[in-house]
């Protein structure tokens, strides 16, 4: 079972990564709305901040057991989405 609740909580983030795949920075955090059950599905809808500069980014959406792991470090899929931040002035 995952909750976003308690111990080592359960939440969906992402990560930018430059075009060759080194980290930029750590995303928000999105909290699951109730106890997801193995086997069970859920939509989530997340809030999503981009890097401070302009340019092309990866944007890599992970799960995260908070305190004690990021799901891909566990051999879990990421989704990996290409991606042109500009900003308007």
């Amino acid at each position: 079972f995952w909750s976003s609740r308690g111990w080592y909580p359960v939440r969906l983030t992402y990560r930018w990564l430059s075009p060759s795949g080194q980290p930029v920075a750590d995303g928000l955090r999105t909290e699951l709305a109730h106890l997801v059950s193995p086997g069970q599905t859920v939509t989530l809808r997340a809030w999503l901040l981009t890097p401070p500069r302009s340019g092309r980014y990866i944007l890599e959406w992970d799960m995260v057991r908070e305190g004690d792991t990021w799901f891909s470090a566990q051999g879990a899929e990421t989704l990996r989405v290409p991606v042109a931040v500009g900003h308007i002035q």
